[in-house]
């Protein structure tokens, strides 16, 4: 059985527009030799600072806060045992690595200089914390407390680098991934409603309110202004065809749709929707089917036609022909609809000029080639 499992971040309150949300990223500091690497473990999360005013103290006391579900925070008249994991690691650094590395690391864990505090006193540093990109995975800039103000952005991504011996006491891994089983989990799977063609062109037909972004240039008043648009049928060809719109498109996503429209193969009635009073009846049979396997990166096309001297459709995947069963042709693969009307000769030249269909800028709307259902559209059939 598939199990998918969620995370959900809390994202702190901006408190005014001048702060902003930092992603933080948990690593483990690891020495060997002269070299010296991090690890990531964890949970990201976030924290809310003041960008140009958040000082080295401040931002680790917002990591720690975040972080005191499942981190001991120490009283801050100092803590032995927290002295000695400090006092461990620090001899590992300082064995491992070149007197200079000593210096800042030392620089940045005590500060037990200046105070004329003995270091024994002074409360140990669980974590040092730099700038890191998007993946957590690179340094870019180290952060220095020096009480002056970071350089953070909203594009910032800051990494802290536990110390192992801080992390093994402090730490608590079974409390950090704790999980809340949410009570939809226990709830059964509604069935997803059945989108028809019928839902499909109703939505196309709806009046639609064009958004801010999407202005509409009034030559009256020569000025773009918000409106609202609608289609109208006048008039149907013999030969409908009509496109399923199966690539979503936004500014973020790109996606195919494989959601299954059921199609009328039979009597396919659009009369309903044609506004001209002395259009003939608009009632279609289902000849062709056009399907697009795949994604937006690439596919496959095939298609079902229908011999109608035999009653029987056909599958046609490139040079490969074979008959096939009815059942088959609707499917969540279909991309176009091709449909005849009935009683329609649709051979052209026994047609003649007051039988064909003619297209002008006269008739409010009419198209051989009609699109069913934007990307919008069908998302909210879902």
């Amino acid at each position: 059985m598939l199990q998918l499992y969620f995370f959900r971040y809390e994202v702190p309150e901006r408190h005014s527009d001048d702060t902003i949300n930092v992603p933080v990223y948990l690593r483990e500091k690891k020495y060997g030799g002269y070299s010296t690497t991090s690890n990531l473990f964890g949970t990201p999360l976030f924290v809310n600072v003041t960008p140009d005013s958040t000082t080295y103290q401040e931002l680790y006391d917002a990591v720690l806060h975040k972080m005191r579900r499942y981190v001991t925070v120490f009283q801050q008249n100092g803590n032995p045992e927290a002295q000695d994991a400090k006092k461990s690691d620090d001899e590992v650094e300082n064995n491992d690595t070149q007197e200079e590395k000593l210096e800042d690391m030392n620089d940045i864990s005590l500060d037990d200089s200046n105070e004329g505090k003995s270091s024994e006193k002074a409360v140990p540093t669980l974590f040092t914390m730099c700038t890191v990109n998007s993946y957590g995975s690179s340094d870019i800039d180290s952060l220095k407390d020096d009480g002056k103000a970071l350089r953070i952005s909203g594009r910032s991504y800051v990494a802290v680098d536990w110390y192992p011996k801080m992390r093994a006491k402090y730490y608590d891994q079974s409390k950090a991934e704790e999980t809340k089983q949410h009570e939809s989990v226990d709830r059964k799977v509604a069935e997803r409603k059945t989108i028809t063609l019928y839902d499909c062109i109703n939505l196309f037909l709806n009046k639609e309110k064009l958004s801010a972004d999407d202005p509409w240039y009034c030559p009256s008043c020569k000025e773009h202004r918000q409106a609202t648009k609608k289609f109208d049928l006048w008039s149907l060809p013999k030969m409908l065809i009509i496109h399923l719109k199966r690539f979503s498109y936004n500014r973020f996503w790109r996606d195919k749709l494989d959601i299954k429209v059921d199609f009328p193969l039979t009597n396919f009635d659009m009369s309903k929707y044609v506004m001209n009073e002395g259009h003939p009846p608009a009632i279609y049979d289902l000849h062709a089917v056009s399907n697009h396997f795949g994604g937006l990166g690439g596919g496959h096309y095939t298609a079902f036609c229908k011999n109608p001297n035999k009653d029987q459709w056909y599958n046609f995947d490139d040079s490969s022909v074979s008959s096939m069963v009815e059942d088959r042709v609707v499917s969540s693969s279909a991309y176009l609809l091709c449909y005849t009307r009935r009683g329609a000769n649709t051979r052209q030249d026994d047609l003649g000029d007051e039988q064909r269909m003619e297209y002008d800028d006269e008739s409010p709307s009419s198209a051989h080639e009609s699109t069913i259902a934007g990307t919008e559209d069908v998302n909210d059939m879902v």
